[in-house]
């Protein structure tokens, strides 16, 4: 492994800064919106129409900043780095409320662990929580707590605000958003709605130390998330045409077609407003580097601001005619749609696909080198990584990072007639992708014709520690995207969004994202319906499907399992078809529609179903191997060799396994071939098992008329969800983290074929998404071409038996453990966790450890 950073100093610079600066929330987007806001209230205005009115207002007003290092032009704050604040979603707003001061954290502490102790009493008395809190400690799994410092003054990812911002978010822009936020009116729907069951809604509302509304949890199995999906802009239009043409057409059709409903009108009225908005921001960029131009006498300085001035003053009115204008067309239609809807997830594609026309012009004419080419990308995909942010609580900010890294950058692959797409821009962005050390997806599209020039690229980058490159297997995907109706030509040309959700770009219109959590169902099966958390019973959770110890035979007891797992659908499916009609009727997003095909064409906005495709996942989660070890536990040593029963293997999981239970947990932890050693036995369970779920979603239509696609993948939450998580059958101890997204969970013993052959016994032709990592010793993808065919060997032993998408960390354990002790050195090591990529050294220590703790691989 060789760290090499060989960026150029201004690339260095941006990423040091990036790093290094402490980002600022900024309230002027949530103060621009709400102003124009209240001016259009009672004024008979759409609710479309007004949103746009009120993000031009944001686009007219707000400061523009230039920094001297940019050659692309346009930052969606007054600072270098910070983040926005979408007041009317409501997202993160309780977390500003009560952790931007230190008297609001402490009296919100004690009040909301004062409810919640109340409750217990009265649920189960002051003996049984005096027990529970014991048993809680016991465990020693670390508490979930605020803590005594602000978002500010924490330690990890901490923020900055001036005092006076501070002081009007929290005295007036959020009080007159109190109770009309997308979060607040989405909680209390969900409260007056059948989607809780049982004592779920008691308990849930009873758990201290909420105040992210990112997503809802309804039930101890089930989480809906808060946002309107993942996506990626229709690009190849806006740079084919231009924004003028684009607007002009919205225009005449407003003028021309006398055949439009108002609701039609009132639409291409919004989304009009919105190409107007972007066009008038563009002009203040082009203004701002002028005065910048004018205030300096610097040669170097004057040259670079009068390119940019010069590209910024007709694009992106105009179609792009060069490399540097279309790069520079793409970055302001994503700035201002980024700061639209801040925390949503708009992937920026296939930027090979995107670029190479104006790259293949230029390179041919002389206008660039492939060097300065290179350095734009580099430049970009730091831009992109910069709006990957997001002001988590202080609740889990040991399991957060500055840059969540899940804005994927989509390279290779087939074009939509199936030939070979890979081109030179291929490997320059994977080249920009290393130099720049950005930690961003970047998602490397296989298929049989790839040229191996490209596999030995990815494994020349992987080698040199740069872990945010995925493999994907084109046949797999693609036979996935057809399975839930995407055509041919439009699977062919899939981008992946979000960290792992495959979809057509510039026409899916959006993947929303809800949970289903497997272990948690699993003990939902044991327990005859009821759930245990860490944090007490929950009783009616889900069916009475009986005692367990009554099943005469293994599938008696797998029949039960589906049945509590298609409950869990079912209320998820409920769950989000009320979140997305509350989308349609109060949340349209004329930001997203006017650059999505479909839109224009059905007069629709995009939340109510105008784009070609629709989508909303069921993420598959903590997890596929704790839930498969599980129940080949359950198989082999209840059902077949009946070394204990049920009733003893709740209490022994009950008790965490301890005292007189470390016996079974013996057990259980020798039992051989669990899922992740290439065991025919268990893959086949796996396969079984995950496909019944997976077929399960295809049941379902979205409230939009689409469909639900099943999601392998865990982000954080197997390390977060595992602190709360009781013990599970398959020996995992509770307060531990759960395996992370499509992983085995350490049990591995014959290496990386083992695992692969494991992994690929899934039916990923079901799934749209999935995040299998993999942790490799930097040997074992190898300095030499010949140590590297073996490596490349196994990836394409992987495809061909089915495997999806493969993701390695490619950092040894004692390169990792001295970053731990010793961060500074190690500043660029970039891993994988869920399935996105983070600076090592900017996760908390628990997610440290679990990266550490996975099967380090090598290949002999």
């Amino acid at each position: 492994m060789e760290f090499i950073d060989n960026a150029s100093e201004r690339i260095k610079r941006i990423r040091r800064r990036f790093l290094d600066d402490i980002p600022l929330i900024s309230i002027e987007r949530a103060k621009l919106y709400t102003e124009k806001w209240k001016k259009t209230e009672n004024k008979g205005l759409s609710l479309g129409v007004r949103v746009a009115l009120s993000m031009k207002n944001v686009l007219e007003n707000m400061t523009i900043f230039i920094d001297p290092d940019d050659r692309i032009a346009g930052k969606w704050t007054e600072n270098f780095i910070g983040i926005p604040v979408d007041i009317e979603r409501g997202i993160w707003n309780k977390v500003f409320e009560v952790e931007l001061d230190a008297k609001t954290m402490n009296k919100y502490m004690k009040e909301s662990n004062k409810k919640y102790m109340s409750y217990m009493i009265n649920k189960i008395g002051p003996d049984g929580l005096r027990e529970l809190l014991e048993n809680t400690k016991k465990i020693g799994a670390p508490i979930t707590t605020l803590g005594t410092d602000t978002l500010e003054e924490r330690k990890i990812n901490p923020y900055t605000i001036e005092e006076e911002d501070k002081k009007l978010l929290l005295t007036e822009l959020i009080p007159y958003w109190k109770e009309k936020t997308l979060a607040d009116i989405l909680e209390k729907e969900y409260a007056n709605s059948e989607v809780y069951t049982g004592e779920s809604y008691e308990f849930l509302s009873h758990l201290p130390l909420k105040t992210a509304q990112n997503d809802i949890v309804i039930s101890p199995c089930a989480v809906i998330g808060v946002w309107q999906g993942h996506l990626v802009l229709d690009f190849e239009t806006i740079l084919k045409n231009g924004l003028l043409t684009i607007h002009k057409k919205v225009q005449d059709e407003i003028e021309k077609n006398k055949d439009l409903t108002n609701e039609q009108k009132d639409f291409l009225q919004s989304i009009e407003i919105t190409l107007g908005a972007v066009l008038i921001y563009s002009r203040r960029l082009a203004e701002k580097i002028k005065e910048e131009l004018n205030k300096t006498s610097n040669v170097t300085r004057n040259k670079i601001l009068s390119d940019m001035y010069e590209t910024c003053k007709r694009i992106p009115t105009f179609a792009p005619t060069t490399f540097r204008e279309a790069i520079q067309t793409f970055w302001i239609v994503k700035t201002t749609v980024d700061l639209a809807i801040p925390f949503n997830v708009h992937g920026p594609g296939r930027l090979d696909q995107l670029f190479y026309p104006f790259y293949r012009s230029d390179i041919k004419k002389g206008l660039i080198t492939r060097e300065e080419a290179r350095e734009l990308l580099e430049e970009l995909v730091l831009n992109i990584m910069s709006h990957n942010i997001r002001p988590y609580s202080n609740a889990v900010s040991d399991f957060s990072q500055r840059f969540e890294g899940s804005e994927p950058v989509t390279v290779g692959g087939l074009n939509e007639v199936g030939e070979d797409a890979t081109n030179d821009l291929t490997y320059l962005v994977l080249e920009a992708a290393d130099r720049s050390k950005a930690s961003l997806n970047f998602a490397v599209r296989f298929h049989d014709n790839t040229p191996e020039e490209l596999y030995m690229k990815v494994a020349e980058i992987q080698y040199n520690g740069y872990s945010s490159i995925s493999v994907l297997n084109d046949k797999v995907c693609i036979e996935a995207l057809k399975n839930r109706g995407i055509t041919e030509k439009d699977a062919n040309a899939y981008s992946i969004t979000g960290c792992v959700d495959m979809c057509s770009p510039g026409k899916t219109g959006g993947i929303g994202f809800s949970a289903l959590l497997l272990c948690r169902t699993l003990d939902m099966t044991l327990r005859d319906g009821n759930c245990l958390t860490i944090g007490g019973l929950v009783n009616d959770v889900g069916l009475k499907t009986g005692n367990p110890d009554n099943f005469d035979t293994f599938d008696e007891f797998l029949n039960a399992f589906y049945q509590q797992i298609n409950f869990v659908i079912k209320k998820i499916v409920e769950a989000t078809t009320i979140r997305d009609r509350l989308f349609a009727n109060y949340f349209p997003a004329p930001f997203i529609s006017a650059f999505m095909r479909g839109c224009f064409k059905t007069k629709k906005d995009v939340t109510q179903g105008g784009a070609y495709y629709d989508a909303e996942g069921i993420l598959i989660m903590n997890s596929i191997a704790n839930m498969v070890d599980s129940l080949f536990v359950i198989k082999k040593l209840i059902f077949e060799q009946k070394k204990f029963n049920f009733e003893y293997l709740i209490e022994a999981i009950d008790n965490n396994f301890t005292d007189k239970y470390k016996e079974i947990h013996k057990l259980i932890l020798d039992l051989e071939g669990k899922w992740g050693n290439g065991n025919p036995e268990c893959d086949e369970l796996a396969r079984e098992v995950t496909t019944r779920i997976f077929e399960e979603t295809y049941n379902y239509k979205t409230y939009r008329g689409g469909v639900y696609a099943p999601f392998i993948i865990s982000m954080t939450s197997h390390t977060y969800d595992g602190r709360i998580g009781i013990a599970t059958p398959d020996g995992r101890l509770a307060g531990k983290p759960f395996a992370a997204s499509c992983n085995p969970y350490n049990v591995e013993k014959n290496g990386p074929t083992g695992v692969i052959r494991s992994v690929a016994a899934l039916d990923f032709n079901h799934v749209c998404g999935c995040a299998v990592n993999i942790r490799m010793h930097p040997s074992g993808i190898g300095k030499t071409s010949e140590t590297r065919k073996k490596w490349i060997s196994l990836l394409k032993t992987y495809f061909s038996l089915g495997g999806q998408q493969l993701q390695p960390t490619v950092v040894s354990t004692e390169v990792l453990k001295a970053a731990q002790q010793n961060p500074e050195p190690y500043r660029n090591i970039i891993v994988k966790v869920g399935g996105y990529s983070a600076y090592f050294t900017d996760l908390g220590k628990e997610i440290q450890d679990e990266v550490i703790s996975r099967t380090e691989h090598t290949i002999i």
